[in-house]
């Protein structure tokens, strides 16, 4: 009977689990956004740079087949297009010109409004084939 208080209490112990990783991919586009909900004029989290490490979360499969997977980026946890992801790390602009990069000295406001602007340029999609 003593543990009863204590059991009563499991349902919301259990619900701050945090949700299980599914992969680890890779940004692949020069800038992105961690989006708050799936959908570009969402509010941003945080902005990230190509090759950094994002973790696929296991909520992400309902969001999966809308363009958007569910991740973790360092401490924030938000949604990026699925196409600013992969699975391999593959050789980033930025790598290869480190000189240019280094000398543009972009700061955090900066990286946010690229990342937007690679959020809107994904979006257009030529008419003509």
């Amino acid at each position: 009977m003593r543990w009863l208080p204590f059991l009563c209490l499991f349902p919301v112990f259990s619900s701050l689990a945090s949700p299980k990783i599914v992969a680890i991919n890779y940004v692949i586009k020069p800038y992105a956004i961690i989006h708050e909900n799936p959908g570009r004029y969402s509010t941003a989290q945080t902005s990230v740079t190509c090759g950094f490490p994002v973790k696929i979360l296991a909520d992400s499969t309902q969001k999966e087949g809308l363009g958007w997977y569910y991740v973790q980026a360092g401490e924030y946890q938000g949604y990026i297009q699925s196409s600013h992801v992969a699975t391999n790390r593959n050789e980033c602009i930025q790598e290869k010109y480190p000189k240019f990069f280094s000398s543009l000295n972009l700061d955090l406001n900066e990286l946010y409004h690229y990342g937007k602007l690679f959020d809107q340029i994904n979006q257009i999609r030529p008419k003509v084939q």
